[in-house]
């Protein structure tokens, strides 16, 4: 990856808004002149084999609310610095979420017709981090959870303190475990949860099978076609 600084004082590049580098096989460690661009919103870098930590720079993006770094080879901690993203900490929506201009994807699409909206992401799936999730992460009020509630947290039986409100997360409430032992508050502002505690019951619940059952069952019909 170039590491040149002057390749950012280039004609156009200060005020680059989204930056797609995404299935280049780029390697090495994420370049500081990246920390140059400070009307970057966007940036998408999955799929290469970038190395080393997520930097802590990366805070000082002021606008930056959308970070792609999927099927790296990061490793480390996830920084405590990246929590304090300023697009993603101040509860005051951001004046240009949505990006004004025609963007070009090959393999894809020829072109994604303008305005592309975002929602707000941190993404960091199939790298190898390791250690603790920061306190500091609940500094980033306007990012949201997806997906469903891992199974695997079934086999926690001595939480005293569990809340996932307020996020987009979907699919059945593990059943069984200690997460029906807390109020439905907790739960609450999740649409497209179902199950105890909460009152409204997963459709796909029938007769006397299991959740696990009925929830692959339904993943294979649609994976068919069926539904």
């Amino acid at each position: 990856m170039p590491t040149d600084n002057s390749i950012v004082s280039s004609s156009g590049f200060s005020n680059l808004r989204l930056l797609s580098l995404a299935d280049c096989q780029l390697t090495g460690q994420l370049p500081v002149w990246l920390s140059k661009l400070k009307n970057l919103e966007v940036l998408f870098l999955e799929a290469n084999r970038i190395t080393g930590s997520i930097p802590g720079w990366l805070w000082t993006l002021p606008r930056l609310f959308f970070l792609e770094l999927d099927d790296n080879l990061l490793s480390g901690e996830f920084p405590k610095e990246l929590c304090a993203l300023p697009a993603l900490v101040s509860p005051q929506p951001l004046d240009n979420t949505s990006l004004d201009f025609p963007i070009y994807v090959t393999e894809v699409v020829d072109e994604l017709q303008f305005p592309f909206q975002l929602r707000r992401v941190i993404s960091v799936a199939n790298n190898s981090l390791n250690g603790s999730i920061p306190i500091e992460i609940g500094h980033l009020k306007q990012l949201q959870l997806t997906g469903e509630i891992p199974a695997s947290l079934a086999n926690l039986h001595f939480l005293n303190m569990f809340s996932i409100a307020s996020n987009k997360l979907h699919g059945p409430i593990p059943s069984g475990t200690q997460l029906q032992s807390f109020d439905a508050i907790n739960y609450e502002g999740n649409p497209g949860l179902c199950g105890p505690p909460l009152p409204n019951q997963c459709p796909y619940i029938i007769g006397n099978k299991g959740d696990n059952d009925i929830h692959d069952e339904k993943m294979d019909m649609q994976s068919h076609g069926f539904i």
